[in-house]
């Protein structure tokens, strides 16, 4: 295959918006959140927890 072939086959993509890249941001600030409590309530649970 040719260089030439190859790049006709390339389909141009549209940019992301500021609302996509806003989006994106809420949803991994929620799972980056999520996943703290997570941890800390792992770590915490011997304390909780009655023995």
């Amino acid at each position: 295959m040719s260089n030439v072939s190859r790049d006709k086959r390339v389909e141009k993509v549209a940019k992301a918006t500021w609302r996509e890249w806003l989006g994106l941001g809420s949803l991994t600030l929620a799972v980056f959140m999520l996943s703290t409590d997570m941890t800390v309530l792992f770590l915490a649970m011997p304390s909780i927890l009655p023995t």
